[in-house]
């Protein structure tokens, strides 16, 4: 691995690891964790969005995903909390779109459900993943 690719790697996993500290008190939905197995998918489906993409300057937002996982429907995205969503405020941000690490807990429940797949380990997810790229 080059030294680019252990930097990108540690960027990603430190920002992931960020958004779950500053926003893992804020569930307004109350049926939402941050498993272990949630954190991972969230690590790789932002990654896979990152490299195929580029690093967004506001946040992933739906569209960001449909573009990488052709297997997502509408209807993934159901219930999938944004930032937009959380923060009260009556004035609009460009941020408002993104979805919250909780948002991606969500979207990751409902594709899993749609697939019929558990999500107990990172095998899991690596099937979830593979539902969503159509394969």
């Amino acid at each position: 691995m080059g030294n680019k690719q252990i930097l990108f790697t540690i960027v990603i996993v430190l920002s992931v690891t960020a958004g779950l500290l500053f926003y893992s008190g804020d569930n307004k939905t109350g049926d939402v964790s941050l498993t272990p197995a949630t954190e991972y998918f969230i690590e790789q489906i932002q990654g896979r969005v990152v490299s195929e993409k580029g690093q967004p300057i506001e946040g992933f937002e739906p569209f960001m995903f449909v573009e990488v996982y052709p297997g997502l429907v509408e209807s993934d995205f159901d219930g999938v909390e944004t930032f937009g969503d959380t923060h009260g405020s009556k004035y609009a941000t460009s941020a408002d779109d993104s979805i919250t690490p909780k948002g991606m807990g969500r979207l990751l429940e409902n594709v899993a459900k749609r697939a019929g797949f558990a999500l107990e380990t990172k095998k899991d997810i690596d099937m979830v993943l593979r539902f969503m790229e159509g394969k």
